[in-house]
């Protein structure tokens, strides 16, 4: 909604009040207990296997690595995110769309999470903003999540963005 508004994405204050301002409206769409949830969100397509320098740079979190932040973590979790290849994205996309599958299903099995595929940004960004602890993953828009919830006061794992 704010980037068909502004065509940018600069403005905090905006986006986050243009989220409060919908995302009751649409609480319906999202999975039932995700005020108590933990909700994962991955980086994939061109960045599992680019051979870009800035696909390298965003390579996905180390399921290990996801399994330590959350240790402690008994809620239920749910993870969200889709291929994606960017303008400049190398072009083995077979390749790219078969490992982002292979690792989402290990991310999934490791932490006993449940897929969330809204087919929508806006509902996967309410998802986000909606649940207890946020996990963010690479790229512009986890990092975007995560200063919105900065910005609400709410839990969240902030791992290295590398946009």
């Amino acid at each position: 909604i704010y980037f068909r508004k502004n065509n940018c994405c600069d403005n905090i204050n905006l986006i986050t009040q243009i989220i409060m301002e919908n995302i009751e409206q649409h609480v319906d769409l999202l999975p039932k207990n995700i005020t108590e949830s933990t909700l994962i969100h991955l980086r994939l397509g061109d960045v599992v296997a680019g051979n870009e320098w800035h696909e390298k740079l965003k390579r996905p979190l180390e399921i290990n690595y996801i399994k330590s932040l959350l240790a402690d973590d008994i809620n239920p979790k749910f993870v969200i995110g889709k291929c994606f290849f960017g303008n400049e994205s190398s072009k083995n996309y077979e390749e790219c769309i078969n490992l982002s599958n292979v690792y989402l299903n290990n991310v999934i099995n490791e932490l006993q999470a449940e897929y969330f595929n809204s087919g929508n940004a806006d509902i996967d960004l309410f998802c986000a903003i909606k649940s207890k602890i946020f996990v963010q993953g690479r790229g512009y828009f986890s990092k975007l999540i995560g200063e919105i919830r900065k910005k609400l006061n709410l839990n969240s794992f902030e791992t290295e963005t590398c946009i």
